[in-house]
Order: C-alpha cells, then structure tokens, then sequence
C-alpha cells in the first residue's frame, strides 16, 4: 500500500465510508477506489481534489492527500501574522473584547493560544498572585493539567480533567494521522496523579447541560464553562484549525468576580 493508499483509506474510515459507499459518491467504480488504496492505481490531481471534496476533508486533509500522490499542495498555509491575515486578526480581535468582562483565547487545532482578550490575561494574573506558577508552555491544556497551573485551583479537575483527555484523545483519532503519536496526551499523562482510569472511568454526568470548571482560590469560589468557534467558509489551513473559546459565568456570583476582577487583579 502507497502512502496515498494508507492515507485515503484512513480518511474513508474516519468518514465511516465503505470502498462501495465512497465510490458511489465519488461517482467512479468500487474497483477504482480498491486499486488507488492498494497502490495498484496512481490517482490523478483532479480525482484526488474530487475525493477530497466528496468526503468533506479539512485542507490540511486535502493537501497531504495530494502529496502522498506526488502533487503539489491546492490550499494555503499562512500564518496568523501574516499581512494576508490582518481581516482574521481584526474579526479575532473584535471578537475577544465583545466579550469583556468574561474571558476568551484564540487557540489552534493543537490547544496552542495564540490570541487572548484582557479579561483572560486579569484571569491570568490573579491565579499568579495567588500561587500559580505556570510552567513554559503556551499550551491550554498543559497549563490546565499542570499540577502548579490551573488544577491546583480546581475542586472538580479529576472530574473535568477525564472529559477533556478523552477529548484530546477522540480528536487525536479523528485526525488524518492518528497512527502516529499524540504527544500532547503523552506529555499530559506523564504528569503527576493523572487518574489512570481516564478511558474507562464511569461519569455521572447527572442532569446537567455541561460541564462547569469550579474553581476555589482564596475565599473566592468561582465558575466557567465554554463555547468554541470557528470559521464556517475558511479554507487556509491555519484559519480552519483556529478556534475561538470563549468563557461564561456558571453562576452569579462568577458573574460579579468577573466584572470586579481587573481592578481587584491590578491592585
């Protein structure tokens, strides 16, 4: 098998397609789809873009399929300090202050932040004035699950820490890669006291609508849970792997810490 063959079989499975099904949609004969898996047939550009487009693959999806085949990339990569970017950057930023006084970071596929509003660096601050000490990452889900970073302020982390390994690890399988290492998972479980039982640990969701992070600093006692946007009409690969999350008070009180909380964290 060709690595075009490995990758777009791949592809079809994660888009829980039959060679049959896939073939069907893409309008070409089962036998076609066997022979470019097995390596016996080399796809064309046009039949690569096609296939592409009839299984719904992100760009970066799209363009390593056309490497694997020997062709050159279709979709661009620019990073988000690129002139080519400065609309994304000012729609980010407007985006991150509407939400003042309530947290939100830009993030991309791989928890790395790459913007965050004021709120979000006050949040910040006030968890180191009260003891954090972050380590040097600017990876979200490190600084979450570090055991001097945000989990020391957590009640609930072990509970809120099982949901989002299993989120990393459920992504890391979506992904056009997956027979390769996850490394930030890796990196997060060798941390210390990460529950063991992470994939086969029983949660009692209960009747809740979603999952709060309480946390407890001081006499404050707080709550948040989140939304994630994207871009619904990008096709740059950067700007399909950025995602806006924004945090939202899980009660009133949460509320009114978060309106209070730049002047109480600047002073």
């Amino acid at each position: 098998m060709t690595a075009f063959g490995s990758i777009l079989k791949e592809l079809r499975q994660q888009n829980r397609l039959s060679q049959m099904a896939l073939a069907l949609n893409a309008e070409v004969s089962t036998r076609h789809i066997s022979f470019m898996e097995n390596g016996r047939s080399k796809p064309s550009r046009e039949m690569v873009l096609h296939l592409s487009n009839v299984m719904d693959v992100p760009s970066r999806d799209a363009n390593l399929l056309l490497t694997s085949a020997g062709y050159s990339q279709e979709f661009t990569q620019h990073d988000l300090s690129d002139e080519s970017m400065k609309d994304v950057r000012e729609a980010l930023t407007y985006m991150l202050d509407a939400h003042a006084p309530y947290p939100a970071i830009v993030i991309d596929s791989h928890w790395n932040l790459l913007m965050a509003n004021q709120a979000q660096m006050a949040l910040t601050y006030y968890f180191i004035q009260h003891g954090a000490d972050f380590p040097e990452t600017n990876n979200i889900m490190e600084l979450f699950f570090h055991p001097k970073g945000y989990r020391r302020f957590v009640t609930n982390w072990e509970y809120v820490g099982i949901f989002l390994l299993r989120r990393l690890y459920h992504e890391h399988l979506a992904g056009a890669r997956c027979d390769q290492e996850n490394t930030l998972l890796e990196k997060i479980l060798s941390m210390p006291d990460i529950p063991t039982d992470w994939k086969t640990r029983t949660m009692d969701f209960g009747t809740a609508p979603m999952i709060k992070v309480n946390f407890s600093i001081s006499d404050k006692h707080f709550s948040l849970y989140s939304t994630i946007s994207t871009f619904g009409t990008a096709v740059d690969v950067t700007l399909q792997d950025i995602r806006l999350e924004h945090y939202l008070p899980g009660d009133k009180a949460t509320r009114l810490f978060l309106e209070d909380l730049p002047a109480t964290s600047l002073g």
